[in-house]
């Protein structure tokens, strides 16, 4: 610990954390250590005024004693003693150790039993010249792991050294304090910066204090040397463009400078201060502030890697890992880099992603951010790492929408967007002992393809990896399907699987990338995956499993088409030149013969109805009719017959309201009475004239007359429109119906009725000469063979 300036630069930032760092009442002891443990305080001490921190501060020994560290044991178990002085647990409390690193492992597993037996939790600093099994502390303890570089010329310690001690100490602070009541107030840095360049004059920078911070800002200009700074003057100007100069502080402190007045105003500063050329020193400018209420939103940062101490990377790829929260909600689209510095002078950015790609990004949305960490060094090296993030230019906003699968993109009107920030988190060491070239990583895997389409032509999206895992572009991509989906898991029968080919030129990682293609196999599920391929040929993980159907196109009849001739002239060439007039008139006739077929069309309409109406009516009378053979009406005629010869049959007087019959004869004789004597030939009264034929029969309600006592007189002018005879009612009649005129309805020889529509059949008319002599007395009256005969059928 005595090597070059690290004791000294380890009293320098113990007494910028002292005095600066701690929030009022915070307990504090003391504690050295070489091969024995001993109390610089005599119990812990309350840092209630500047007076006690100053008088805790120099407790710190000047010259610690030249000995090896061999007993860390001695220095948990001195602690404990403190914290458990005047009564009080020490469980739950923090013991920050700096240390060289030098201590064995039975030391080592000796102090980590005393804390977990006391339930202390141990953060450890160590220095990089000899470090070892000081990560199983903190893993075991619950506490946090810094690592400083040692860097320097000759007798000098490089000054970075004292600025990576103090990154540590106020890392350990915030790690401890995370999520408890004194979180807010945990001073923020904000702003950190180098300028080591020989020949620049004058140093300009700038950082931004957004309006969560403010409280006790803290600007520090950091050099070597007390003696000689080498910095002449510095300007510090406010966002309102008022510039004031600083000036050094007394006493150990003036190795840094501060502002005459109070940083607090929100906003942009700008400073600037001028140099002298020095050969190796560095000089630095930090800044710090804390939140202005403990009720503020605020953002939250910390970085994790995927291993803690040494790692070999060539065994297992390291992962860089940033939460950023917004008072405990993730934020999105951030801006996060973790600036990596190595070799003293060498550095290179790393940019995090929270996309969800999977590898190594697991979730979207969730605040983790993470990218592979490819060192650019195959031979161990210690690499500091320091991370910034700010607001991406107004971009970074939080939700309250949880679930990313059913919003995988957020509308703007649900994004509460965060003011302006800027955040850096204390450097933290990673040492690699063992690194593969960069071009030696395969690409890493794809996990969020997906079917978008598979109507027609199928439709494919995923983000797009790197060439060298997440870094760089790929080469080309695999794109493989089969029946089987199981034989997409084995990298040996991906390769032997039919390929789509793809005509897509691969994207920068984390770039969306879509690809359409055709295929050809029907009505059966099919699955696919894919893997990227680097320009050395370097095969990336098959990607995740997808699976799609595409059905058979439907049959389509072929369409014959014929193509007209094709003129010289066009169809606006073969148009005359009309006036306006005649386009006038062209136009009015067209609207007037458009009024006439509406019109024919309406009237046409209207006709069908009425036709329609007409025809439901027929119909209904005709299936109202019954049928009678003429053997029954025959039967009939007899039986009235016999009523007028038997002497039992009175007259309708007699009978009461009985009906009145008459035979065959007598409704003959009484209506050759009432005709004219004219000689037309007998077939003329069956012509077509007539209206129905021969066959009607006259409705039931006309032949009954319940006052009627005298024999039925026949009235021409009821049946005249019929053309032909009645007969006398029989008793099948009651059967029939009495809603208009009776008519039979047409059947066939089998007795079914034929369709509607088809006219009734008409029976054939009799011949003169083939009458039934059994009608007796229906001819007696026959004098004259030129007299007409009105024939009643019956």
């Amino acid at each position: 610990m005595l090597d070059r300036d690290v004791w000294k630069f380890i009293r320098i930032a113990s007494r910028r954390f002292i005095l600066r760092d701690l929030s009022n009442g915070t307990e504090l002891g003391i504690v050295s250590f070489t091969d024995r443990a001993r109390a610089e305080t005599n119990s812990t001490v309350s840092l209630s005024s500047a007076k006690i921190r100053e008088s805790v501060v120099a407790k710190i020994p000047e010259y610690p004693e030249n000995k090896a560290e061999k007993c860390l044991e001695c220095v948990v178990s001195e602690s404990i003693k403190l914290f458990e002085k005047s009564g009080k647990s020490a469980s739950g409390n923090v013991i920050i150790l700096v240390t060289s690193g030098t201590s064995n492992a039975n030391d080592v597993q000796a102090a980590i039993s005393q804390a977990k037996r006391k339930k202390v939790h141990i953060s450890v600093i160590a220095y990089t010249s000899a470090f070892d099994h000081q990560d199983l502390i903190t893993a075991e303890t619950g506490g946090y792991l810094s690592v400083v570089e040692s860097k320097g010329v000759g007798p000098m310690s490089h000054l970075s050294m004292m600025i990576g001690l103090g990154d540590a100490l106020m890392a350990a602070l915030g790690f401890h304090r995370r999520g408890t009541d004194e979180e807010p107030n945990v001073p923020v840095l904000i702003h950190e910066a180098e300028y080591q360049d020989s020949t620049q004059s004058t140093a300009n920078g700038t950082f931004y204090l957004d309006p969560s911070l403010g409280r006790d800002t803290l600007f520090a200009l950091y050099f070597y040397s007390r003696d000689n700074p080498h910095v002449k003057q510095l300007w510090l100007t406010s966002p309102d463009k008022v510039t004031h100069e600083g000036k050094s502080e007394d006493s150990l402190a003036a190795l840094y400078f501060t502002p005459l007045i109070s940083v607090e105003a929100n906003g942009l500063w700008e400073y600037s201060f001028k140099r002298e050329p020095q050969s190796h020193q560095s000089h630095f400018v930090k800044v710090t502030s804390r939140l202005r209420n403990s009720n503020q939103k605020h953002i939250q940062a910390r970085l994790i890697t995927s291993c803690n101490g040494k790692v070999n990377a060539t065994r297992e790829p390291v992962v860089l890992y940033a939460e950023v929260l917004s008072n405990g909600i993730p934020v999105e689209q951030a801006r996060v880099r973790v600036i990596v510095r190595y070799n003293a002078t060498k550095m290179v950015e790393v940019q995090l992603f929270d996309s969800g790609n999977g590898d190594p990004d697991i979730k979207p949305g969730d605040g983790i951010y993470s990218r592979y960490f490819l060192p650019p060094v195959t031979g161990q090296m210690y690499y500091s790492l320091t991370v910034v993030v700010d607001d991406n230019d107004g971009k970074a906003f939080t939700t309250d929408i949880i679930d990313r699968k059913k919003s995988p993109v957020i509308p703007t009107n649900m994004r509460d967007y965060i003011p302006p920030f800027r955040r850096l988190l204390p450097a933290r060491l990673l040492t690699v002992a063992h690194a593969p070239t960069t071009k030696d990583y395969p690409p890493s895997r794809v996990t969020d393809l997906k079917v978008v389409n598979s109507d027609g032509m199928v439709e494919m999206q995923w983000t797009s990896p790197g060439g060298d895992l997440d870094h760089g572009v790929a080469d080309k991509f695999e794109l493989r399907y089969t029946e089987d989906p199981t034989e997409l898991l084995s990298p040996a029968h991906f390769s032997n699987l039919p390929t789509i080919d793809l005509s897509l030129t691969p994207k920068p990682t984390g770039s969306a990338s879509t690809v359409k293609f055709e295929f050809d196999k029907y009505d059966k599920p099919y699955y696919l995956a894919l893997r990227a391929v680097d320009s050395l040929g370097h095969k990336g993980p098959v990607s995740n499993i997808v699976s799609f159907v595409i059905r058979s196109p439907p049959t389509t009849e072929t369409v014959i088409t014929t193509e007209l001739p094709q003129t010289s002239r066009s169809i606006a060439d073969n148009v005359p030149n009309l006036s306006i007039a005649a386009i006038a008139g062209i136009s009015a006739g067209g609207l007037l013969a458009l009024i006439l077929i509406i019109f024919a069309a309406c009237c046409a309409v209207n006709k069908s109805k009425k036709q329609r109406k007409e025809e439901e009516i027929r119909q209904r009378t005709l299936n109202s009719i019954s049928v009678y053979s003429s053997e029954e009406i025959k039967k009939t005629a007899l039986k009235e017959q016999e009523k007028v010869l038997h002497p039992e049959y009175k007259s309708n007087s007699q009978l009461g309201n009985q009906p009145v019959h008459w035979s065959a004869s007598q409704l003959l004789q009484e209506h050759e009475k009432r005709q004219p004597s004219y000689t037309p030939s007998i077939a003329n009264s069956y012509s077509s004239e007539v209206p129905y034929g021969y066959h009607q029969h006259a409705p039931y309600n006309q032949y009954y007359s319940g006052t009627v006592s005298l024999p039925y007189t026949v009235q021409e002018e009821r049946y005249g429109t019929y053309g032909g005879g009645s007969s006398p009612p029989s008793d099948s009649y009651n059967s029939a119906s009495s809603d208009g005129p009776i008519m039979p309805p047409p059947y066939d020889s089998s007795g079914e009725f034929p369709p509607s529509k088809i006219p009734p059949a008409t029976f054939p008319k009799p011949s003169v000469n083939n009458y039934d002599t059994s009608f007796q007395g229906s001819f007696a009256s026959l004098t004259c063979d030129r007299k007409v005969r009105n024939i009643t059928q019956v």
